[in-house]
């Protein structure tokens, strides 16, 4: 009887283990230059995923992204680009190391019409 408590007792703290070290939530980063009001696939997406979310809509500075293990870039308006200082902040962020970087194309987002 004391080991069958004994053993029940282990299996109850084993599994409460993951509570008291739960890891800290990522933070991710989108990169939507020149995004106007709300975006119906991004909204979907932060209710998807747990996570601290960073919406970039000016320019991108490493500062704002130097927390977000995860960035993602969408091009809402192709022909606003990337500026130099841009891409230098994107290269400094991911040269920390342990980071995601996925730029969409159109045919991850598609264009303006099918917003």
């Amino acid at each position: 009887m004391k080991k069958a408590a004994l053993l029940l007792l282990l299996i109850l703290i084993s599994l409460s283990l993951p509570v008291f070290y739960s890891t800290p939530e990522k933070t991710i980063a989108v990169y939507m230059k020149g995004l106007e009001g709300e975006d119906v696939f991004l909204e979907a997406a932060k209710k998807d995923i747990s996570a601290n979310w960073v919406v970039i809509t000016e320019d991108l500075t490493y500062d704002k992204i130097k927390d977000a293990t995860v960035l993602i870039v969408i091009f809402v308006d192709q022909f606003a680009g990337i500026t130099s200082d841009e891409l230098s902040a994107i290269k400094k962020w991911f040269d920390d190391g342990g980071k995601v970087l996925w730029v969409a194309g159109d045919s991850d987002y598609g264009d303006d019409r099918n917003r």
